[in-house]
């Protein structure tokens, strides 16, 4: 059941991570477009900094979940190397508490962020008027990614 849970979420979360990956790739499209619309043609965009913003956001947050599943976010060593296996497997089940805690505020409050941006109907200030529970639904599905994913290792790992 573990197995095919964390397969599962294994996928997703690469396929999450691949898609974070390729915006930045987008974005300097983007960017590198309204430059060139500046300077050869003395015009300007009005959605290139808004779509652009929404964007850092997506791979931030949904970036993130891919980075924990590989092992990629910075840790502090200089207490565990030196403690014998028993104790980094203390360590690393504290650690997986805390941050399980830290990720469940944050999608508890996100969630609550989104609910009150989609039934109160916010819209940004920008020229594209998004509605904001479409960007703040970032913050809800990067910190279930990473609930999940802080999950499955903590079970996986035995801890």
């Amino acid at each position: 059941m573990t197995k095919t849970l964390k397969s599962l979420v294994g996928l997703i979360t690469a396929s999450a991570g691949i898609f974070a990956g390729t915006l930045p790739i987008l974005m300097a499209i983007i960017i590198s477009y309204d430059v060139l619309l500046r300077y050869l043609f003395n015009a300007q965009t009005t959605w290139v900094v808004e779509t652009t913003e929404y964007m850092v956001a997506f791979v931030i947050l949904i970036g993130a979940s891919y980075t924990s599943s590989q092992g990629g976010h910075v840790s502090v060593d200089f207490l565990v190397t030196r403690v014998s296996d028993k104790w980094k497997r203390v360590f690393a089940a504290v650690t997986s508490i805390i941050n399980l805690v830290f990720i469940t505020v944050f999608l508890w409050q996100s969630v609550l962020f989104w609910w009150e941006a989609y039934s109160l109907g916010w819209k940004s200030w920008g020229i594209l008027s998004v509605p904001l529970a479409i960007p703040y639904a970032f913050f809800v599905l990067g910190m279930m990614f990473l609930l999940l994913d802080e999950t499955l290792n903590l079970v996986s790992k035995g801890a």
